[in-house]
């Protein structure tokens, strides 16, 4: 079996996920898994599925992707090298009653420490899978939930390298593709700005979320590029 199987596998069965009570308002009976390729060198890592996503039943729909592929391309990061998926496999709501003024209306809001629990076994399995060289989080929600909560202030945090220790799986597991089935990896994690962020404050200035997006994701592709590289003249040297 190989890692676009073992995906497929996992998708069907978080498909119709009742782990935590969002399932009793998602407009669906499928989450938001994720998608992109099986081996990448890059996991993107979202916050939360949003509106726009709901209304395509898409991830990384709308403005927000367009945005997050155009800095991709920016920082000449192949799309073809990476894995998209989200914190959370859906999107946490509160509803905001009607006014004098204003209908009822449905807005994302900060998942709970459960709901972030919840989904954690499915985000540690895309790890397993996918078996990234680095993982780049958009935004607050993301980073906490990859770096599991070690974070105080998030916009200290922007910009910033950390890392995520993904435990060994047990080796006699043959579904295990990658480094994951024999060792402990510390997967290195580059904090960006998520596209929110960026479309509610598209200042061009150098210290404002689009630029700090662009600088935190090409210096994730420096170091990839890098440690791939460096792999490989070992490689030359042992043969």
């Amino acid at each position: 079996m190989d890692a676009k199987h073992n995906l497929s596998v996992l998708q069907e069965a978080w498909d119709g996920c009742t782990r935590c009570a969002i399932h009793t308002v998602r407009p669906s009976d499928n989450i938001y898994f994720g998608f992109g390729s099986p081996t990448p060198k890059y996991l993107i890592v979202g916050g939360v599925p949003t509106e726009t996503d709901e209304k395509f039943s898409s991830l990384f729909a709308g403005e927000q992707g367009e945005l997050l592929f155009s800095i991709l391309e920016r920082c000449k990061i192949d799309i073809e090298d990476c894995y998209f998926t989200y914190a959370l496999s859906c999107r946490p709501t509160v509803t905001i009653p009607a006014t004098e003024t204003e209908k009822e209306k449905v807005e994302t809001r900060e998942p709970t420490k459960e709901e972030y629990v919840a989904c954690r076994p499915r985000l540690n399995e895309i790890l397993y899978q996918t078996d990234p060289r680095t993982i780049i989080t958009l935004g607050e929600i993301a980073t906490k939930a990859v770096i599991r909560g070690r974070l105080r202030k998030f916009l200290d945090a922007v910009g910033k390298q950390y890392i995520a220790l993904l435990p060994r799986r047990e080796s006699g597991d043959k579904n295990i593709e990658g480094r994951a089935r024999y060792f402990d990896i510390p997967y290195p994690v580059f904090a960006a700005p998520d596209m929110a962020t960026i479309l509610n404050n598209p200042s061009q200035a150098d210290h404002g979320p689009l630029q700090v997006a662009v600088r935190t994701i090409d210096r994730a592709r420096i170091y990839t590029d890098f440690v791939i590289r460096s792999e490989q003249e070992t490689m030359r040297k042992k043969e």
